[in-house]
């Protein structure tokens, strides 16, 4: 899956750490890694068992991260500045590409 290693890249570049490497129970791994489930499931719409398998995690570890992050997001400033940041990176899709064409031809 394309997004998941290209999340994984971002998480490297900013935070150096590789969840694909690190499977520790570190905070810091432990969040990029909530954060990137949550990103695929929730904003690029990927099947949780196949989030869980590029993984290497039950699908239901998927389902936690997604039920976490709000009360994650409120109460861990470290959390949010790294979902945020990964979410950034995320790469528009079609749909979001034609909305923005749309808005972009309604510019006088």
């Amino acid at each position: 899956m394309r997004e998941y290693h290209e999340l994984c890249d971002q998480a490297v570049k900013h935070f150096g750490i590789d969840i694909r490497k690190d499977r520790s129970r570190r905070a810091e791994s432990v969040r990029i890694r909530h954060a990137i489930g949550k990103i695929l499931s929730v904003k690029a719409g990927f099947a949780l068992t196949e989030i869980g398998k590029v993984m290497g995690v039950d699908h239901t570890i998927i389902v936690y991260c997604r039920s976490m992050h709000a009360s994650r997001y409120r109460s861990d400033d470290r959390y949010a500045k790294i979902h945020d940041k990964l979410e950034m990176h995320e790469h528009p899709n079609e749909e979001s590409l034609n909305e923005i064409i749309k808005l972009i031809r309604e510019i006088p």
